[in-house]
């Protein structure tokens, strides 16, 4: 989702944009690939794997524990992306052509970013996601009183 545009702010283009640059016509269905696919789909397999993972562990861990730990560790990569953010990167008005990013970050803080956002990804993964869905198999589970 999001971690297109990050890869967009911090100035990774994918091989589809170069291609696309070289051969403008014949490209034009691959232009929805903004990033390069393989660092995109990276992100959806750390959030398998972390789901995944945890399963069998959330009642044994306990939800609670669960749920407080992964909000503290997420709160730590929202800041310390909004940190990088704030203090290495700066306003540009468009990032590659595209008017919705108004933001650009370069070099090791971008790469950070991205790090930063993997991370937040698998502790999302191996906390509030089973949490929430085994929370809500064991309500909806429940009978009904009339």
């Amino acid at each position: 989702y999001y971690v297109v545009y990050i890869f967009n702010m911090a100035g990774m283009v994918s091989l589809f944009l170069l291609q696309e640059a070289a051969h403008e016509a014949q490209l034009t269905l691959l232009l929805s690939l903004e990033t390069h696919p393989v660092l995109v789909a990276i992100q959806y397999v750390i959030f398998l794997v972390t789901t995944g993972t945890i399963l069998p562990f959330v009642d044994r861990i306990g939800r609670r524990l669960l749920l407080l730990t992964g909000s503290v560790l997420c709160m730590a990569c929202h800041f310390a992306i909004a940190g990088l953010m704030a203090s290495r990167g700066h306003h540009v008005d468009s990032v590659d052509g595209n008017a919705n990013l108004k933001w650009s970050i370069t070099g090791p803080p971008g790469k950070g970013v991205i790090a930063c956002s993997y991370i937040f990804v698998a502790v999302y993964g191996f906390t509030w996601v089973r949490c929430c869905f085994q929370s809500l198999a064991t309500i909806q589970g429940q009978p009904q009183l009339t």
